[in-house]
Protein backbone atom coordinates (compact mmCIF):
# COMPACT_ATOMS: atom_id res chain seq x y z
CA UNK A 1 0.00 0.00 0.00
CA UNK A 2 1.31 3.39 -0.86
CA UNK A 3 0.84 6.82 1.22
CA UNK A 4 -1.18 9.38 0.69
CA UNK A 5 0.23 12.98 -0.83
CA UNK A 6 -0.88 16.08 0.50
CA UNK A 7 -2.12 17.09 -3.04
CA UNK A 8 -4.35 14.08 -2.23
CA UNK A 9 -5.54 14.73 0.69
CA UNK A 10 -6.72 18.56 -0.54
CA UNK A 11 -8.54 16.82 -3.46
CA UNK A 12 -10.25 14.04 -1.84
CA UNK A 13 -11.42 17.30 1.35
CA UNK A 14 -12.77 18.99 -1.80
CA UNK A 15 -14.90 16.23 -3.31
CA UNK A 16 -16.06 16.36 0.53
CA UNK A 17 -16.97 19.62 1.09
CA UNK A 18 -18.64 19.41 -2.66
CA UNK A 19 -20.72 16.20 -1.22
CA UNK A 20 -21.46 18.60 1.65
CA UNK A 21 -23.37 21.25 -0.55
CA UNK A 22 -24.90 18.49 -2.37
CA UNK A 23 -26.38 16.95 -0.28
CA UNK A 24 -27.49 20.16 1.78
CA UNK A 25 -29.11 21.95 -1.61
CA UNK A 26 -31.21 18.46 -1.65
CA UNK A 27 -32.56 19.36 1.51
CA UNK A 28 -31.29 16.07 3.55
CA UNK A 29 -30.85 16.41 7.04
CA UNK A 30 -26.87 15.19 8.10
CA UNK A 31 -27.04 12.87 10.66
CA UNK A 32 -23.26 12.19 10.04
CA UNK A 33 -20.47 13.84 7.73
CA UNK A 34 -16.68 12.61 8.62
CA UNK A 35 -13.78 13.25 6.07
CA UNK A 36 -10.14 12.18 7.55
CA UNK A 37 -8.51 9.06 8.98
CA UNK A 38 -10.56 6.04 9.26
CA UNK A 39 -8.87 4.71 12.57
CA UNK A 40 -10.60 1.51 14.20
CA UNK A 41 -12.26 3.99 16.95
CA UNK A 42 -13.93 6.31 14.15
CA UNK A 43 -15.10 3.14 12.45
CA UNK A 44 -16.73 1.69 15.57
CA UNK A 45 -18.54 5.42 16.87
CA UNK A 46 -19.85 6.50 13.45
CA UNK A 47 -22.28 3.37 13.53
CA UNK A 48 -23.52 4.04 17.02
CA UNK A 49 -24.59 7.24 16.45
CA UNK A 50 -26.15 7.26 13.30
CA UNK A 51 -28.27 4.12 15.29
CA UNK A 52 -29.31 6.27 17.59
CA UNK A 53 -30.36 9.43 15.57
CA UNK A 54 -32.33 7.10 13.49
CA UNK A 55 -34.27 5.52 17.00
CA UNK A 56 -34.93 9.31 17.94
CA UNK A 57 -36.35 10.31 14.87
CA UNK A 58 -38.69 7.01 15.28
CA UNK A 59 -37.25 5.32 12.13
CA UNK A 60 -38.86 1.67 11.76
CA UNK A 61 -36.67 -1.14 13.00
CA UNK A 62 -35.99 -2.67 9.83
CA UNK A 63 -35.15 0.38 7.71
CA UNK A 64 -32.14 0.93 11.06
CA UNK A 65 -31.14 -2.74 10.39
CA UNK A 66 -31.23 -2.52 7.04
CA UNK A 67 -28.89 1.20 7.27
CA UNK A 68 -26.82 -0.46 9.53
CA UNK A 69 -25.47 -3.23 7.57
CA UNK A 70 -24.84 -0.94 4.83
CA UNK A 71 -23.03 1.50 7.25
CA UNK A 72 -21.15 -1.16 8.75
CA UNK A 73 -19.88 -2.31 4.96
CA UNK A 74 -19.08 0.83 3.47
CA UNK A 75 -17.04 2.13 6.63
CA UNK A 76 -15.10 -1.69 6.63
CA UNK A 77 -14.52 -0.89 2.90
CA UNK A 78 -13.07 2.05 3.79
CA UNK A 79 -10.84 0.94 6.34
CA UNK A 80 -9.86 -2.55 4.79
CA UNK A 81 -10.05 -2.34 0.93
CA UNK A 82 -8.49 1.71 1.02
CA UNK A 83 -4.79 0.67 -1.79
CA UNK A 84 -3.12 4.13 -0.10
CA UNK A 85 -3.16 4.60 3.87
CA UNK A 86 -1.08 6.60 6.12
CA UNK A 87 0.25 5.28 9.64
CA UNK A 88 -2.19 1.89 8.88
CA UNK A 89 -5.45 4.49 8.34
CA UNK A 90 -7.17 4.76 5.27
CA UNK A 91 -8.29 8.15 4.26
CA UNK A 92 -11.60 8.88 3.13
CA UNK A 93 -15.23 10.10 3.80
CA UNK A 94 -18.66 9.23 4.76
CA UNK A 95 -21.90 10.47 4.88
CA UNK A 96 -25.37 9.42 6.00
CA UNK A 97 -28.25 11.84 5.44
CA UNK A 98 -31.91 11.63 5.69
CA UNK A 99 -34.77 13.78 4.65
CA UNK A 100 -38.79 12.83 4.53
CA UNK A 101 -38.36 9.86 2.06
CA UNK A 102 -35.25 7.79 2.15
CA UNK A 103 -31.77 7.53 4.09
CA UNK A 104 -28.83 8.25 1.90
CA UNK A 105 -25.33 7.04 2.55
CA UNK A 106 -22.27 7.79 0.90
CA UNK A 107 -18.87 6.36 1.32
CA UNK A 108 -15.54 7.28 -0.34
CA UNK A 109 -12.37 5.69 -0.12
CA UNK A 110 -9.05 5.60 -2.03
CA UNK A 111 -8.02 3.44 -4.45
CA UNK A 112 -5.67 2.85 -7.54
CA UNK A 113 -6.26 1.44 -11.25
CA UNK A 114 -6.17 -2.30 -10.87
CA UNK A 115 -8.96 -2.66 -7.92
CA UNK A 116 -10.54 0.50 -10.54
CA UNK A 117 -11.56 -2.64 -12.81
CA UNK A 118 -12.03 -5.37 -10.06
CA UNK A 119 -14.75 -2.68 -8.40
CA UNK A 120 -16.32 -1.67 -11.55
CA UNK A 121 -16.33 -5.34 -12.49
CA UNK A 122 -18.55 -6.69 -9.40
CA UNK A 123 -20.73 -3.38 -9.13
CA UNK A 124 -21.87 -3.61 -13.14
CA UNK A 125 -22.46 -7.47 -12.39
CA UNK A 126 -24.28 -6.72 -9.01
CA UNK A 127 -26.20 -4.25 -10.92
CA UNK A 128 -27.34 -6.13 -13.71
CA UNK A 129 -28.31 -9.45 -11.09
CA UNK A 130 -32.34 -9.40 -9.90
CA UNK A 131 -32.70 -8.98 -5.97
CA UNK A 132 -32.63 -13.68 -5.95
CA UNK A 133 -29.88 -13.94 -8.65
CA UNK A 134 -27.80 -11.34 -6.17
CA UNK A 135 -29.04 -13.37 -3.01
CA UNK A 136 -28.01 -16.58 -4.64
CA UNK A 137 -24.67 -15.27 -5.84
CA UNK A 138 -24.30 -14.25 -1.95
CA UNK A 139 -24.91 -17.57 -1.28
CA UNK A 140 -22.81 -19.42 -3.56
CA UNK A 141 -19.69 -17.66 -2.49
CA UNK A 142 -20.14 -17.75 1.40
CA UNK A 143 -20.61 -21.88 0.31
CA UNK A 144 -17.21 -21.90 -1.62
CA UNK A 145 -15.40 -20.51 1.37
CA UNK A 146 -13.27 -17.63 -1.22
CA UNK A 147 -12.05 -15.58 0.81
CA UNK A 148 -9.12 -12.66 -0.14
CA UNK A 149 -6.28 -11.82 2.20
CA UNK A 150 -8.45 -9.23 3.71
CA UNK A 151 -11.16 -11.84 4.25
CA UNK A 152 -14.00 -10.65 2.30
CA UNK A 153 -15.03 -12.01 -1.33
CA UNK A 154 -16.98 -9.17 -2.35
CA UNK A 155 -19.49 -10.03 0.16
CA UNK A 156 -19.50 -6.07 1.69
CA UNK A 157 -20.49 -4.74 -2.13
CA UNK A 158 -23.14 -7.67 -2.24
CA UNK A 159 -24.60 -6.67 0.68
CA UNK A 160 -24.78 -3.44 0.69
CA UNK A 161 -26.64 -3.72 -2.89
CA UNK A 162 -29.22 -6.17 -1.37
CA UNK A 163 -29.86 -3.65 2.03
CA UNK A 164 -30.30 -0.79 -0.71
CA UNK A 165 -33.47 0.04 -2.29
CA UNK A 166 -32.17 -0.52 -5.59
CA UNK A 167 -30.62 2.23 -5.56
CA UNK A 168 -26.56 2.48 -5.99
CA UNK A 169 -24.34 4.92 -8.05
CA UNK A 170 -20.69 5.09 -7.52
CA UNK A 171 -17.73 6.85 -9.41
CA UNK A 172 -14.38 6.94 -9.27
CA UNK A 173 -12.19 10.23 -10.08
CA UNK A 174 -8.39 10.82 -10.56
CA UNK A 175 -6.99 12.50 -7.87
CA UNK A 176 -3.48 12.05 -9.32
CA UNK A 177 -1.62 9.59 -11.53
CA UNK A 178 -2.98 6.22 -10.37
CA UNK A 179 -4.43 7.61 -7.31
CA UNK A 180 -8.41 7.66 -7.65
CA UNK A 181 -11.06 8.38 -5.37
CA UNK A 182 -13.97 5.91 -5.38
CA UNK A 183 -17.33 6.78 -3.96
CA UNK A 184 -20.51 5.03 -3.81
CA UNK A 185 -24.23 6.37 -2.80
CA UNK A 186 -26.76 4.37 -1.78
CA UNK A 187 -30.30 5.09 -0.99
CA UNK A 188 -32.82 2.93 1.43
CA UNK A 189 -36.15 3.91 1.26
CA UNK A 190 -37.98 5.07 4.20
CA UNK A 191 -41.31 3.17 3.31
CA UNK A 192 -39.77 -0.05 2.14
Amino acid sequence: MSKVTEKTAVKLQNYFEDTEELFQREDYNVLVAYAGQFSKDIVNSIPESVEQKLHEKKQKKNIIKRVFSILIEGLQNIRKHSDFVDDDESLGYVFIANNQKEVCMQFANLVNDESIEIIDGKLTELKAMSDVEIKNHYIEILNNGFMSELGGAGLGLITMVLKSSDYVKYAFEELEDGVHLFSVKIKVLLEA
